[in-house]
């Protein structure tokens, strides 16, 4: 027996009031097609930007552990550590 899955599954949420009356005007002024569109969209949205998120964090935490990154990294910083020096006595002479 094979189980399938459905394309679309009904369900129901909750909203306060505030949120509801903003997504109707958004609606009413023809800026979304329906209410069920516009949530499908703005989940949609959140979701892709939250996986985006998670990916480059995932990257981050991989290049904390990257050796040749760090050795990279320190490359760098010794390369312009005199110039860094110079743009914050700049800044430091600035704001007083």
């Amino acid at each position: 027996m094979t189980i399938q899955k459905a394309d679309t599954i009904q369900m129901v949420i909750s909203l306060p009031f505030e949120l509801l009356e903003r997504t109707e005007r958004l609606v009413d002024q023809g800026l979304a097609g329906n209410r069920e569109a516009l949530l499908r969209a703005a989940i949609e949205r959140f979701v892709t930007e939250l996986e985006e998120r998670i990916s480059i964090e995932t990257r981050f935490s991989e290049m904390a552990e990257d050796a040749e990154f760090q050795a990279l990294n320190l490359q760098v910083a010794e390369e312009f550590a005199i110039s860094d020096y110079e743009a914050f006595k700049l800044g430091e002479n600035e704001t007083r």
